[in-house]
């Protein structure tokens, strides 16, 4: 964003933000206004909606950019098409989108006046922003950012234990919910072999899986935190922690981008998009899963038609490799 800002020197920055981010994005100071959004209530309420775009009409004219790579119809197109913007410009569709393809090029033709083209190939999400930086003939995205992010002032959170380990088991969605019998092994071997506490992280919703785990584990090794912290005394709370155990989100990029010893549970519907980071990077958590040929399947799996349970690389984790798991051990003890 420091790049727009160099690029467009005389517009404001107007971040919409999904509502689960954008306290950490105001954290940045890099916007000069941030309206939270719910996506899953853009996609189920009306009333939300008609309110949504109330809101954004009112918002005065300006260049507005769409750099979703898989945005929807019913999400991402349609704050687009509310917002008065003067001129709009977006990437092209993914071609995986669930909406038919001649849908999306008659929207991208109506509501865009500049389409960019998409990689030529599938791709992480930063070099996709470096991707469209070059389109727009700004600077690519910096690395620092998480270490300027790291330098910053974070509320003060009290632990129970002078170190601990996170752990960030929540999953948004079934289908990605690792099997307790899995995630409960993990988290006993490591209270066994670290001898450090486990600090649970995650919302509300989380809190009956969590209760599950703490059967794995000496109760008076546990404290659990979660739905009781905001999203920035979470990551306070991760900035303490000698090592960081869960699945793909937001809180696990934190820490890996941080240099805390980490390690992703994880299966292969975004494959390559979120983790594994490029070898390039400078930062490499330690990922766990088990490999198949279906991959990159963006979660549309091939093997069930149920939502309601993990999906075929989530359930059969006990099967992975323990090797990644055994490498972060090493990685956080040579932190005491």
């Amino acid at each position: 964003m420091a790049t727009l800002k160099k690029a467009f020197p005389d517009r404001k920055i107007h971040l919409l933000a999904n509502s689960l981010w954008a306290d950490l994005a105001h954290s940045t100071g890099l916007f000069d206004k941030i309206t939270p959004l719910v996506p899953q209530k853009l996609l189920r309420s009306p009333t939300y909606r008609r309110q949504t775009w109330a809101l954004l009409k009112k918002e005065p004219s300006g260049l507005l950019l769409n750099t979703t790579f898989r945005r929807r119809i019913a999400v991402e197109d349609s704050l687009a098409w509310f917002y008065p913007a003067s001129a709009r410009q977006s990437i092209a569709g993914h071609p995986e989108a669930l909406e038919p393809p001649s849908l999306r090029h008659y929207l991208e033709a109506r509501l865009y006046e500049r389409v960019w083209p998409s990689p030529e190939k599938a791709t992480h999400e930063w070099h996709l922003y470096a991707h469209i930086a070059q389109i727009l003939k700004i600077a690519p995205p910096d690395f620092g950012v998480y270490a300027r992010l790291l330098t910053q002032s974070w509320p003060e959170v009290e632990s129970p234990f002078p170190a601990h380990i996170v752990a960030m088991p929540g999953a948004s969605v079934p289908y990605k919910m690792v099997p307790l019998a899995v995630f409960g092994d993990l988290l006993r071997e490591t209270t066994r072999k670290l001898g450090l506490p486990i600090v649970f992280l995650g919302s509300k919703k989380d809190r009956p899986y969590v209760q599950e785990l703490r059967k794995f584990l000496p109760p008076h090794r546990v404290e659990d935190l979660t739905g009781s912290l905001a999203l920035p005394e979470s990551i306070a709370v991760l900035h303490q922690a000698r090592g960081v155990i869960g699945v793909d989100t937001g809180l696990t990029h934190i820490a890996a981008t941080w240099g805390s010893p980490t390690l992703v549970l994880m299966g292969g519907g975004h494959w390559g998009r979120f983790f594994p980071y490029p070898e390039s990077f400078p930062y490499q958590p330690f990922i766990l899963h088990r490999p198949m040929s279906c991959y990159g399947c963006g979660w549309f799996c091939q093997y069930t038609l149920s939502q309601k349970a993990p999906y075929p690389c989530i359930a059969t984790l006990e099967q992975a490799p323990r090797e990644p798991f055994y490498r972060w051990l090493q990685a956080v003890s040579a932190r005491k």
